[in-house]
């Protein structure tokens, strides 16, 4: 394609105000979804589109930098890598098959997936995460049912299970709890479970756990975690998390009494 047709607008300035608007208005991932139900070939020709405007837009991504800017190009690529694997691949083969195109087809198909997207935006709710909804819920629940719940999806969504005690409860805020309560789960935990979990931890949150300790267990963990390898220090939060997951379990049967007044922040 020649010099002149690579520099020729593609879109009318009307056009071109409506598409950056679409990236200024709404999140990425409704952008996302709402791409995702377009034609292939369609799919194609937009994101063909956005690789030949030089236009940055401000992000809105709370993962990206507040008042950066992004290169339309950019963004293409990001949609593309979101939408569904095999969507994906049809739409690289088109792309790569596309060599030129009518003009009034171009401005045909973004207006028309502009359109989509708007409307599809504007019908929409986001909710967010939807393990982090459901943790805030659980989280006003009294502990022995919510630890009931969290063990019952365990059996069917192990990962959820895992994903809702991680928002519920960090492993940190267990030094919130009582005395009692710590010296009865430091109980059903072997010294290497232990000293993994709390050797890269502040010295308060040690202490708290070091400190209920009977006989010479302390003093036993804290050799441990003095001679820890590399490869144990790596699994810090694995051991955590099944610290957490004993937690929920003792919970669930009633063994240990964990209440929002214990200060276990709410999620």
């Amino acid at each position: 394609m020649s010099d002149v047709a690579d520099r020729r607008q593609i879109l009318d300035a009307l056009s071109l105000r409506r598409l950056i608007s679409l990236f200024q208005d709404h999140d990425f991932p409704i952008v996302v979804r709402a791409l995702s139900e377009q034609k292939i070939a369609d799919l194609a020709i937009f994101l063909l589109v956005l690789t030949r405007i030089e236009t940055s837009i401000p992000t809105l991504s709370e993962t990206e930098e507040t008042g950066s800017d992004l290169l339309l190009v950019d963004r293409a690529a990001q949609i593309l890598a979101n939408l569904p694997v095999d969507q994906q691949t049809d739409i690289a083969q088109e792309i790569a098959a596309i060599d030129m195109l009518p003009t009034e087809q171009i401005k045909e198909t973004v207006d028309q997936i502009v359109n989509h997207v708007t409307a599809f935006a504007e019908s929409t709710v986001v909710f967010g995460a939807g393990t982090e909804n459901l943790a805030k819920l659980l989280s006003k629940m009294d502990a022995s049912q919510q630890g009931q719940l969290v063990e019952s999806l365990r059996v069917t969504n192990p990962e959820l299970a895992t994903g809702l005690n991680r928002e519920i409860m960090p492993f940190s805020s267990l030094s919130m709890l009582d005395d009692e309560t710590i010296r009865t789960l430091v109980n059903y935990l072997d010294v290497n479970t232990i000293a993994v979990a709390i050797h890269n931890l502040p010295q308060e949150i040690q202490d708290r756990f070091l400190n209920v300790m009977e006989g010479g267990m302390a003093t036993e963990i804290e050799a441990k975690m003095d001679s820890l390898g590399f490869a144990e220090t790596q699994i810090a939060s694995t051991a955590q998390q099944s610290i957490l997951d004993l937690v929920c379990r003792l919970a669930a049967k009633g063994i240990l009494q964990i209440h929002q007044s214990s200060g276990i922040p709410d999620v």
